[in-house]
């Protein structure tokens, strides 16, 4: 008997499971790289505390589990071509996110809406939150391939 098939939604929606975890597993790595090779940490400031870093990496995984699903929503879970310049928008927002969340949160603790500006700009071209852009591109374009390929069939 062959088994039931399930609904694109459902199948997008547990897909998006693994997208997310494969997300965070890549940036631990990246980030742990980084840190090795260039002797440096992920968030310079004494001050930050130690939930800050996390806090910027869980910001960025659920803006992009949010507009992975979105996406595959929209369509009823069927993809049937790759949405190359959707996935660089989804890279480029997520990428914000990450650095936007940090400044507002460590703009909070310090209490001063320059402390934001200042956080941002400085975490915005280091190289941790650069390597977000490749890394949320390959994820991105990993969910919808697969989702392409299971359309298909």
């Amino acid at each position: 008997m062959l088994p039931t098939p399930t609904h694109p939604l459902r199948y997008a929606a547990g897909l998006l499971v693994f997208a997310a975890v494969a997300f965070v597993a890549l940036i631990v790595g990246a980030f742990g790289f980084i840190t090795l090779f260039t002797d440096t940490e992920v968030i310079q400031e004494p001050d930050a505390g130690t939930a800050l870093g996390p806090l910027m990496v869980l910001a960025a995984t659920v803006l992009l589990a949010v507009l992975l699903f979105a996406s595959a929503r929209s369509r009823g879970g069927i993809v049937l071509r790759m949405p190359v310049l959707r996935s660089l928008v989804i890279a480029v927002s997520v990428y914000l996110a990450f650095v936007f969340s940090g400044g507002l949160l460590y703009g909070l603790g310090a209490g001063s809406l320059i402390s934001v500006l200042i956080f941002a700009a400085a975490h915005a071209v280091d190289p941790f939150a650069l390597a977000l852009l490749p890394i949320t591109l390959a994820v991105a374009l990993s969910y919808f391939g697969v989702l392409v390929a299971r359309s298909h069939n």
